[in-house]
C-alpha cells in the first residue's frame, strides 16, 4: 500500500538525516497522520526546493505541512493542488517566513477567502506564479492589492466565482499573464 511506503520512506529519511532537493507525492490520499509525518520531516529538511503534494485529499494534514515550511527557507515551488483545501486549511500561509517561493499552485481546491493569500504574497516578494484556478473565490481584491507591491507575473484565476475584476488590476505593471 502506498501509504505504508510513504510512512517508511519519511521515517527512513528522518532517521538517516537525508535531505531531498525535490519531493513529489501525488495521488496518495494522505490523511492527518501522514501529513504529520511529512511535516515532521520537512521541519528538518532545509534543502528542499520543490515540493509537490498534489491530489492527496489531505486537507486535515495540510496545516501541519504548511507550518513546517516556516523552517525551510529554500523552497521555491509548492504544489498543493487538488487536495480539497478550504481557506481555513491554508491560514498558516500568512505566517510562512520563506521568502524564496516563486511558484505556488493552489488550484482545484475549495478556497473561498483570499486575505491570507494576499498576505502571503506580501511576505513572499519573489512569488512569480500563483495558480488559483478551479476554486470558489469571488473577491480577488486582497490578491491584486498585494500583487501590485511585488513581482507577481502569472495569476491564474479561471473557473472561480469572480463577478467583477477590481479596478486596481488595471494599475498592475507586473502581471503579464492573467487567466
Amino acid at each position: 500500500d502506498s501509504s505504508e511506503g510513504i510512512e517508511n520512506l519519511f521515517k527512513a529519511l528522518k532517521i538517516c538525516k537525508i535531505s531531498l532537493l525535490k519531493s513529489k507525492i501525488e495521488n496518495s490520499n494522505l490523511d492527518r497522520y501522514y501529513g504529520g509525518l511529512i511535516a515532521d520531516y520537512l521541519k528538518n529538511n532545509k534543502s528542499l526546493i520543490h515540493l509537490d503534494l498534489s491530489n492527496n485529499c489531505y486537507s486535515t494534514g495540510s496545516y501541519k505541512i504548511l507550518q513546517s515550511l516556516n523552517d525551510n527557507k529554500n523552497l521555491k515551488t509548492l504544489d498543493l493542488s487538488g487536495n480539497g483545501l478550504k481557506t481555513k486549511n491554508i491560514l498558516s500561509l500568512e505566517f510562512c517566513q520563506n521568502t524564496k517561493i516563486e511558484y505556488l499552485n493552489l488550484s482545484n481546491n475549495e478556497l473561498k477567502g483570499t486575505k491570507c493569500i494576499g498576505n502571503f504574497i506580501q511576505i513572499n516578494p519573489k512569488l512569480i506564479t500563483l495558480d488559483l484556478r478551479n476554486n470558489v473565490i469571488s473577491d480577488i481584491t486582497p490578491i491584486i492589492e498585494s500583487a501590485l507591491k511585488c513581482h507577481l507575473k502569472n495569476l491564474y484565476l479561471s473557473n472561480n466565482k469572480i463577478k467583477k475584476l477590481p479596478v486596481e488590476l488595471s494599475k498592475s505593471k507586473t502581471i503579464t499573464d492573467f487567466l
